[in-house]
């Protein structure tokens, strides 16, 4: 089973990865909802990434043994732009190794 998440440590910037995660969503034609306390990013019929807040961190994470590499190669590259565009602690784990 591949999983890959992101833990963004963000203080004062959470509006702002809102903001990145809903231009991203745009560029990439993809649907995004806030669906209660999380928000779901729908990028196929069988993966999705979900992104929700634990203390002072938001947490990105798709489980993406189901729809295969090619949607955990894409959520690694979301993963990165996401760093490319916001300043802040970054930890980005890759249970597939690589």
């Amino acid at each position: 089973m591949y999983n890959c998440f992101v833990r963004i440590e963000i203080k004062k910037k959470k509006n702002e990865l809102y903001q990145v995660l809903g231009a991203i969503a745009h560029r990439e034609n993809i649907q995004i909802e806030e669906r209660g306390d999380v928000v779901e990013i729908d990028v196929c019929p069988q993966g999705k990434i979900i992104v929700h807040e634990e203390d002072r961190e938001v947490i990105l994470s798709a489980n993406t043994r189901h729809a295969g590499a090619g949607f955990h190669a894409f959520c690694v590259d979301i993963f990165m732009d996401i760093q490319q565009e916001l300043n802040g602690e970054f930890e980005l784990v890759d249970e597939s190794g690589v």
